[in-house]
């Protein structure tokens, strides 16, 4: 078989992701619906419609490069021209690093390609960004990312970024999401944890904590439940859970007691006694994308609630595999780069290491050569799936958590 291998449908802004991850030598030529785009060409490969190649195109596999909601009605017309050997681009991209998944991993080689990721999108004066696909500063991960920054050393790149969320923080003490279009419980709780990391070296921050503890306990009812701004952020095909807040805990009561507010202190207390208790059961259930579950179980660890972290850590485990990979959700196959590292954090917490490290080492060696991870990726088991999240965007939150990950490794 020749190296240009694949055909690849669709002519725009997923056939490009086609050349950068698959690779340029081995594609041949791309297909296309579109009239305009036909007879042209695209990154230097010609474009054709279908039925001007249908006495070739079986030598090759197509790739289809479209948007999730087309690929459908692209799979069926190739179908009805009887071809059979095409494939999602998350399915060749699969199979492109299964070589790259059974090989040895060398964790200073990932380590150095996911900091250099972290420099490279991070935006000049502001923060890193969202993802490779919305390159805008993403002010909740920004700030989370700060303790990691410190931690490796990358104390101007951390205080950067506190100066930047300082400046962007709303006048009621909230910070919005990546569009500016509305305030976040949890983000706010994120960007507080960065801010109390970072202020023994970048001073004039208390202020800043003190306004967002202010606005963040303002969202705690009397119960001790944390009120999101919008309940609709809940909904979504990732599933989602208010239970997210429980990550928000542990910042909220360091800031009472270095600012010796005990309101702070006291409404923290409060909710963590209203999810533990009138909770558990969902707390218990694995029914969220494992990006969020392990929120929740890291945030359970955090404010001293091992034991129940432990139980529901339980479950995970019966669904890790043989590799390490834990699926995104219980009922599905496929996996979430960042909720692999952040289970393993949730592992090596709770002492229980050799978890941590097989999940470590099977999300380890999904990073692509840019250094960076989508959010999800397909397993060999189960190719044909439909992974949902991020599927070929490269996620900025994933590279923190493999930094956290790594250090943990390594200390214990």
């Amino acid at each position: 078989m020749s190296d240009n291998r694949f055909v690849v449908f669709g002519a725009g802004y997923i056939g490009e992701k086609a050349i950068q991850y698959i690779g340029k030598d081995k594609i041949s030529f791309f297909i296309d619906n579109n009239l305009n785009k036909q007879g042209t060409l695209f990154h230097g490969f010609k474009v054709y419609a279908v039925k001007d190649v249908l006495d070739i195109v079986n030598r090759y596999t197509v790739i289809v490069a479209v948007d999730e909601g087309k690929s459908i009605e692209i799979m069926k017309q190739l179908d009805a021209y009887n071809i059979k050997n095409y494939k999602s681009l998350c399915e060749a991209y699969m199979e492109e690093k299964q070589e790259q998944i059974e090989t040895e991993v060398c964790y200073s080689k990932v380590y150095e390609k996911a900091i250099e990721w972290v420099e490279c999108n991070t935006v000049q004066n502001k923060g890193i960004i969202n993802n490779s696909d919305v390159k805008k500063p993403y002010p909740e991960v920004t700030g989370y990312y700060i303790p990691t920054l410190l931690r490796f050393g990358y104390q101007d790149l951390a205080c950067q970024y506190a100066k930047w969320l300082c400046g962007i923080q709303k006048p009621d003490g909230s910070w919005y999401d990546t569009d500016d279009e509305k305030p976040y419980v949890f983000d706010t709780a994120q960007i507080l944890k960065g801010l109390l990391a970072v202020r023994d070296v970048y001073r004039d921050v208390d202020d800043n904590i003190r306004k967002a503890c202010d606005w963040l306990t303002s969202h705690i009812d009397g119960e001790g439940r944390f009120h999101a701004v919008d309940e609709k952020c809940f909904a979504g095909r990732n599933k989602c859970s208010e239970l997210i807040h429980i990550y928000g805990l542990e910042p909220l009561q360091r800031a009472g007691k270095i600012l010796k507010e005990k309101k702070y202190i006291e409404d923290a207390n409060k909710s963590i006694h209203y999810y533990v208790n009138n909770r558990r059961e969902e707390i218990l259930n694995f029914s969220l994308l494992s990006h969020f579950y392990a929120y929740v179980m890291e945030g359970l660890v955090d404010i001293g609630e091992s034991e129940i972290a432990r139980e529901a850590m339980k479950k995970i485990a019966i669904l890790q595999r043989e590799s390490g990979a834990v699926p995104a959700y219980k009922d599905c196959s496929w996996v979430c780069s960042t909720g692999l590292f952040q289970l393993a954090i949730v592992w090596y917490k709770l002492g229980e290491n050799e978890r941590g490290n097989r999940a470590f080492e099977y999300a380890c060696k999904l990073q692509n050569k840019t250094g960076g991870w989508f959010g999800s990726y397909l397993v060999k088991e189960n190719p044909k799936e439909n992974n949902t999240y991020f599927p070929m965007s490269e996620i900025s939150w994933a590279n923190k958590y493999f930094l956290d990950a790594y250090y943990l490794r390594n200390r214990f």
